[in-house]
């Protein structure tokens, strides 16, 4: 069985069942900082081997640590003794052009005449703190004329890899997948009320946004309550707090992905307002893939979202797109879904089909295995 290295990559939510079906036919190494692996539950998974390296600033200091007190994939730093542990792998797989975890692995590869292929969720072709700001902008060059092969996780991905000039004969688009059998059901919960879910990032998913639009709503509809998942800073918690004395608002807190499935087969709509991500005014991502759609997607819930970076893509023509700089039509199209059991039911099947079709994690999968073995 050959041996395949990925670093700095698979150690996050939304990997695992990639992770489980590529290590029937590789002998599975993950390399990368110990970071959210709690959400993916891959540390337990068999016949994997995680190795958590030391890691070592490239400087006296990494400016990220400083605030963070931990080290990213922003981080100005390098994975202590990576050559060694990429010395027996066959084929190695790195995450992003622009980090220097990437810098690192495809030089080391290169060295040692493995092929190496980078994986890239990154949409944005002039992100202004990656491709204009050095080091950044020095590591994806090098990323870029060492990489054997680019796997774009979407034609947004596939479409900024072409941008920066890498020839299309070098890149494959496959997209990410989920255990499709645990979130499609057949038998729906029957609810009193019309129950609207969020799932995510308060501030990248627009949780805001979402609470005002639910204030407003309940002005027309009372019999409709908004699940929340996930976490953000204590003000907006102060908010859910505040609204719950007054509104059937339910705050579920982060939960633990392997019992998430049920929460999502327990609601009717699923509803997020995405938006860019800025810092000091000046854009620096945007919304990537986002399992969550498909998670709602595979559950046969309709989705209401907004036209951020790739989720139009992900989320095709049967659900509503709102603009992520006016998402006040959000409202029009929740009491529609709300007022519309048949319209509901109509898009949710449409939505299962749609996962079916695109995100089953062993095709996908297999796919990525394909590519690969031909690599090999």
């Amino acid at each position: 069985m050959k041996k395949l290295a990925m670093v700095g990559y698979g150690l996050v939510r939304g990997r695992e069942p990639e992770i489980n079906f590529i290590k029937k036919y590789f002998k599975l190494r993950l390399i990368g900082y110990k970071k959210k692996t709690y959400e993916s539950g891959i540390e337990n998974t068999k016949n994997i081997e995680i190795i958590y390296p030391s890691i070592k600033p490239l400087f006296l200091i990494d400016p990220f640590f400083f605030f963070r007190k931990s080290y990213s994939c922003t981080s100005f730093a390098k994975f202590e003794n990576l050559d060694k542990a990429l010395a027996d792998q066959d084929i190695i797989i790195t995450h992003e052009l622009w980090n220097f975890f990437s810098r690192q692995t495809v030089e080391i590869a290169k060295k040692q005449n493995k092929f190496v292929a980078t994986i890239v969720f990154e949409i944005m072709p002039n992100n202004f703190f990656f491709s204009h700001i050095r080091p950044y902008s020095s590591n994806i060059k090098i990323v870029k004329e060492k990489t054997d092969f680019f796997i774009a996780q979407t034609k947004k991905a596939k479409d900024y890899l072409l941008s920066n000039g890498i020839n299309a004969k070098k890149i494959v688009l496959i997209y990410p997948g989920i255990i499709l059998e645990k979130f499609i059901h057949e038998k729906r919960y029957v609810n009193d009320n019309v129950k609207i879910l969020f799932v995510g990032n308060f501030i990248q998913k627009g949780l805001e946004d979402m609470l005002r639009l639910f204030v407003e709503l309940n002005k027309k509809i009372r019999n409709v309550d908004l699940w929340i998942v996930g976490t953000g800073p204590l003000y907006i918690l102060n908010k859910i707090n505040e609204l719950q004395k007054n509104y059937n608002i339910k705050y579920l807190g982060v939960i633990d992905h392997k019992k998430i499935h049920k929460i999502y087969e327990n609601c009717d709509i699923f509803c997020t307002l995405s938006k860019d991500m800025k810092r000091f005014g000046i854009k620096y991502t945007e919304e990537q893939f986002g399992y969550a759609y498909v998670e709602a997607m595979a559950s046969g819930l309709p989705i209401i979202s907004t036209n951020a970076g790739a989720i139009p893509e992900i989320l095709g023509k049967n659900n509503f797109i709102v603009d992520k700089k006016d998402t006040s039509n959000a409202l029009d199209y929740l009491i529609e879904l709300i007022e519309d059991e048949k319209l509901r039911k109509q898009i949710g099947k449409e939505n299962v089909e749609r996962a079916k079709k695109y995100f089953d994690a062993e095709k996908q999968s297999k796919k990525l295995v394909d590519f690969l073995e031909r690599q090999c």
